[in-house]
């Protein structure tokens, strides 16, 4: 699923002209996980309004014009790359039991049970026993302070059977029950608007949720070999809705693995 981004900004150069309106269109492409954006561009063009002088005046002004532009152009500075350029790195977790001790760095790709990409400029946070033991956390990313964005996976055993998590109950229902030890999102899901809905990856199923409110989320369910795990990806409301692509990117890059190891899951 590919989505675009297209900010307009208006900048319009004029030299030699009476009227002068400045415009420009910066065009952001769509984010795409195994890519990064395109530079954006910058066109200046230039206009100049006919008067009712001779020709001879007219090219004189025009020459004129064309020299102001080109020595103009030299004093303008490339615009900055958008944050969102940045290349994409991707994550491949164990989801390890809660007595593990905390490390980051995640693991090789055959010993993974989930994987998702992230901005490389996020750091990851070191999990605690605590913190694992008490919700789920396996893993926790977090972006630019000033934006206090984060992405962070929860993984639960499915000690249920038929009454514990299943891909067939309410999902609204399973995703309280996933996060109920996660007063944080319990205060976001009280105060914002929910929305959800059943998509398919790779052949398998997941619950797709969106919670906008002043603590925004997009998040992805599924359960996976006596697993459930649940993929957030948050964001003050703000930055939610200008960094739409860069959060969906991520969302949709999540996905689960078997239990390959031929053991039993902690």
């Amino acid at each position: 699923m590919s989505f675009t981004l297209s900010t307009p900004v208006s900048a319009e150069l004029h030299i030699g002209c009476k009227q002068s309106t400045p415009s420009t269109t910066l065009h952001r492409a769509a984010l795409h996980p195994s890519k990064s954006l395109s530079t954006s561009r910058a066109t200046f063009t230039t206009r100049c309004v006919a008067s009712s002088r001779d020709d001879s005046s007219s090219r004189r002004d025009v020459m004129l014009s064309s020299a102001g532009m080109i020595a103009l152009s030299s004093f303008i500075p490339a615009l900055p790359a958008f944050a969102d350029d940045e290349p994409l790195g991707t994550h491949y977790g164990a989801a390890n039991p809660p007595a593990t001790p905390g490390k980051v760095g995640g693991v090789a790709k055959a010993q993974a049970r989930y994987t998702f990409q992230y901005p490389e400029s996020w750091k990851e946070e070191n999990i605690s026993k605590v913190e694992k033991g008490t919700n789920g956390t396996d893993v926790r990313f977090n972006g630019p302070a000033r934006k206090k964005e984060k992405a962070f996976v929860l993984t639960l055993l499915n000690y249920g059977g038929k009454t514990g998590f299943t891909m067939e109950q309410n999902p609204i229902t399973l995703l309280q029950s996933l996060t109920g030890s996660l007063f944080f999102f319990v205060d976001a899901l009280e105060d914002g608007e929910l929305t959800a809905k059943t998509i398919t990856k790779n052949g398998k199923k997941f619950f797709e949720y969106s919670l906008v409110g002043n603590d925004s989320y997009l998040v992805q369910v599924t359960v996976t070999d006596g697993r459930v795990f649940g993929f957030f990806v948050n964001a003050q409301q703000k930055f939610f809705e200008s960094d739409q692509a860069l959060l969906r990117t991520m969302l949709d890059s999540f996905d689960t693995y078997a239990n390959t190891d031929g053991g039993q899951d902690a």
